[in-house]
Parts: C-alpha cells; structure tokens; sequence
C-alpha cells in the first residue's frame, strides 16, 4: 500500500472532480521527430485511423539550464496537431536524461549499464549512465518546479489530452527502474556484465514503501499542474526491483508486482476519470497485462507497441482491444503500412 501520510492527501476531492476530464481514446501515432525537430509527421495528421500523436520529449532539452525553458519545438508540434484536428499526449522523462545541473545542486544518483545499442538516445553500449535516486528531496524539488512550468504552459490547451505522471524513468519514459541481476550485454562491438540492480538499490536504502510515497509525491505534482488534464501512467508489470516494504528481496522474484499495482489503484481512487494507465510492452503475440485489463471497464486504459510490428500489427491490435484497450499508440511506420490500413481503420472504430 501506498505510504498514508502522502496518500491520504491525494484522495481530497479535486476541483477539476466537477469538470469534465477529456479522455485519451483512439489510436495515437508515436512521433518520431526527435527533441529538436519541430515538425510532425505530415502522414499520421491526415490519417483518419490516427486520432492523436504521442509526443516524447527529455528533461535535460527542455530546460538544460536551471529556470530557463526550451518550448518552441513542443508549441510546434501542438500547433500542427491542433490545426489537423488531432490531439497530443505529451510525456517527459527524466532518467538518464536528467539534466546535470540537478547533480550539481546535490541531488543524490543511481548509475547504471546501458544495454541497448546508441540509436537516438546517443548512448553507447555499456557506457555509464545516471538517473535520480526516486525519493531524493533535491530530484523532488527541482522536478516540481519544472512540472508547474509545464503546466502552466500548457495545462489549459485544448490539444493536449493527457499528460504522463510521476519522472521516475531510466531508459524511456515509462515508470521503471533498473532491476535486473548480471545481464550479459553485447551491441556495437562491445560486451559486459550489468550490475546486482536489487543489491545496488539496497544500498541506496531503497524500499517499496519509500519508492511508492515518492511516486505519490510526483502525482501530487501533476495533479496540482494539470488539474483539468488526464494524467496518465506509463507503467511496466516488471519495472521495480524485487524488494519489500522493509527493504529485503523477494525471494524467488525477478521485480516487485506489487508497485505497479499500487499504482493503478492510487490512481484511481485519487484521480478518478482524470486517470489513465497503460503499458508500454505489447508486442507481436499481443500478450497483455492482467492488472490492467481488471481496471479496463472503470478507468481508461491502453497500450503502446514495444516497437513497430509491421504484419503482427493487427494481431496485436485485436488482442489489446478485447483486453479493454481505450487508445493504442503504435509506430509510424505500422502506420502507413499499406497492409495495416484496413486493419487501423477497423481498430480506430473499436476504440471508445
């Protein structure tokens, strides 16, 4: 369960409780633009099958100096959205993209290995890499200046539908941390051993009580920023490290379920209709996540293809459908698949 003294706060009715939330439904296409670029795939804004676009974008761009922010790609993209008549769920990760100003100021830091190849990200295989430690005051402190600065950018745009919560990320924007033990990882001619996550964050005084107060800290952030706007939880069934309320592993487990699903139901009883949940993990054979299909017929859920799936597309589609899937956010380039077409216009029909 979520710690009460921050829990108990966030289940006070909200304002916005007697408005309206819009809500997050259809198919939204994942923008490949990049940081810097600011212009939107001219394909997934006359699609009729694309009702929206996901748009991702990193702390350390956003404001890489302290108090000083960089919009003018992100008003671009809302802007193209909107005059197309589409709308836009925007997600800012912090993770290894943290800008180093927040280090400097004295926010404590976890490192890790990177396992994939450089691709956009530009980091190497088996380079080092830092994200704030989740509870750490300084992280918490800077991160919330940045949410009400978002916020009040962009907060009352009729474009943006929903916003992603919480900034405890490492390698994407979906609400996870390093967990695993020993991974062998190998890209661009390069190999090495990933360290004891489980036993690093153990040192780090990490345990599930305290993870679970600050990612209700972080919601409480997002609540007071966007309180007309649907919050939405990128979550990862397998995203936290195997440990307890007291900090001791879980024997015979690999990551702690027990966080995501706390999740999901502070979310809940916090937000209501505000709240959203998804999981970023459906892939080819269109497996989907238990815990969310069980919030499916009272919160509004979806999911987001691990990466483009070309022909298993539909497959995957159906599947996220019939496990009451209220939006998809799928790659581009499944998008104009010619292929795809009939199968995407069947699924934007579905989709409420």
């Amino acid at each position: 369960m979520l710690g009460a003294a921050l829990l108990l706060p966030l289940l006070r009715p909200s304002p916005s409780r007697a408005q309206i939330i819009p809500q997050t439904t259809g198919i939204l296409a994942i923008n490949a633009t990049g940081n810097f670029r600011s212009k939107t795939n001219a394909s997934m804004l006359t699609n009729p099958s694309v009702k929206g676009i996901f748009v991702s974008m990193t702390w350390d761009v956003l404001e890489a100096t302290e108090g000083s922010y960089y919009w003018s790609s992100l008003d671009s993209m809302l802007s193209q959205a909107g005059a197309a008549g589409k709308q836009v769920t925007l997600g800012v990760m912090a993770g290894f993209t943290t800008p180093h100003w927040v280090y400097a100021d004295g926010a404590q830091s976890f490192q890790f290995l990177w396992d994939k190849t450089s691709g956009a990200s530009g980091a190497a295989t088996c380079s080092v890499q830092s994200l704030p430690i989740p509870w750490d005051p300084v992280f918490l402190a800077k991160w919330q200046t940045f949410v009400q600065a978002l916020g009040a950018r962009y907060g009352s745009n009729p474009t943006l539908v929903s916003v992603m919560l919480y900034g405890v990320n490492f390698e994407s924007v979906e609400t996870s941390l390093p967990v695993s033990n020993g991974e062998k990882i190998e890209g661009e001619g390069k190999s090495c051993t990933g360290y004891n996550y489980p036993a690093l964050w153990q040192a780090a005084g990490y345990t599930r009580t305290k993870v679970e107060d600050a990612l209700a800290t972080l919601q409480s952030y997002y609540q007071a920023a966007f309180p007309n706007t649907q919050l939405l939880a990128g979550l990862n069934p397998d995203g936290f490290p195997p440990i307890d309320q007291d900090g001791n592993l879980i024997a015979n487990h690999t990551a702690d379920s027990e966080v995501p699903s706390d999740l999901m139901a502070n979310g809940a009883a916090a937000l209501g209709s505000q709240f959203s949940a998804g999981d970023g993990g459906l892939g080819a054979s269109g497996s989907t996540w238990s815990t969310l299909t069980d919030y499916a017929s009272t919160l509004d859920t979806g999911y987001q293809t691990t990466t483009a799936l070309g022909s298993a597309l539909p497959t995957a589609m159906d599947k996220a459908i019939a496990a009451g899937s209220q939006w998809l956010q799928l790659y581009s380039s499944d998008i104009t698949l010619p292929s795809n077409q009939s199968a995407l216009a069947s699924a934007a029909q579905q989709l409420h």
